[in-house]
């Protein structure tokens, strides 16, 4: 975070909400570069774009101890909300998040689309059983092999990972082999699975530190032909405690570039592990220029630049 004069210089949000007996704290830092004709320049970390924060969510328990929560590149626009199904599990410690109901953070499929709560080619999402026949699942995810699906669970409290998994009924000539990651490490794979083999269950604890859950499907040893991998009734098992806790901040302006005793305001907007919308009017937001002479930052979150013409 260097100026082309050699001097950091940053505008710094700090956010405390307080929920229950947790309060949680959210660090936003803003790079302020000066550039020549005596503009500011709000630079982000990536090459794609002219503004980068770089967020940290902090939670502080009645007892004093804090715990970092995540650590994170927050894009410059709040990034669309997918639908959300939960199920509550009996005693409600735990509840139940479908994966067709999370974005993944990537996916990369051999042909078509990720389909999520039905088949390709309009078929429903259906596998063959133990028993000989089949059943239709209604939420679930389909991706023809070869597949990689990766889901950011950082900080989201995910305890467990279950699906049914196998080729799509009808797709007779299909041939997929599954595994489940969380990082680098495999919890579960199977090499092949034909579409006349019945539904296999998977079920397996996510360690407590994984930043990512990654689903892959392969061509089952052989061609592409009718690769219909499906994970039926995909789902994560959750830590209900914290789907409530301050999970993303955004912040964002009109403008990236001020021109000399120009103002330009912030605008804050939250998401909560559960991927809901934090309400932030009752948060405790504050400012912070670590240069008032180049940059001036008020209460309401106004950026002015205060290089002289």
């Amino acid at each position: 975070m260097i100026s082309s004069e050699g001097k950091e210089r940053r505008i710094i949000i700090r956010i405390r909400q307080s929920s229950g007996c947790l309060i949680k704290k959210t660090i936003i830092i803003w790079e302020v570069i000066l550039i020549k004709r005596r503009r500011l320049k709000l630079k982000r970390k990536t090459w794609r774009s002219a503004v980068a924060l770089v967020l940290a969510v902090q939670m502080a328990v009645a007892s004093g101890v804090t715990a970092m929560a995540q650590t994170n590149m927050v894009a410059l626009n709040p990034s669309s909300q997918a639908s959300v199904s939960v199920v509550n599990d009996g005693e409600e410690e735990t509840i139940t998040r479908y994966l067709s109901d999370m974005q993944p953070a990537k996916a990369t499929v051999g042909w078509g689309s990720l389909m999520l709560d039905e088949g390709l080619e309009n078929l429903p999402l259906e596998l063959r059983t133990e028993d000989g026949g089949t059943k239709v699942y209604e939420k679930g995810i389909c991706a023809h092999a070869a597949s990689e699906l990766i889901y950011d669970i950082e900080g989201r409290g995910v305890q467990r990972f279950q699906s049914y998994i196998g080729v799509n009924y009808s797709k007779s000539r299909g041939t997929c082999g599954f595994t489940v990651k969380a990082d680098d490490e495999v919890l579960f794979t199977v090499d092949r699975i034909a579409e006349s083999d019945p539904q296999q269950y998977v079920d397996v604890e996510i360690p407590a530190d994984a930043k990512q859950l990654i689903l892959i499907t392969t061509t089952g040893g052989d061609s592409n032909d009718s690769d219909h991998s499906v994970w039926a009734d995909a789902k994560l098992i959750l830590d209900a405690t914290v789907q409530q806790n301050l999970y993303k901040v955004t912040a964002s302006t009109d403008k990236t570039i001020l021109d000399a005793g120009e103002t330009v305001n912030i605008s804050l907007s939250g998401t909560l592990v559960d991927d809901s919308v934090a309400d932030l009017s009752n948060a405790e937001i504050s400012y912070t220029s670590s240069d008032n002479e180049v940059a001036t930052v008020d209460g309401s979150g106004a950026i002015y630049n205060k290089i002289l013409k």
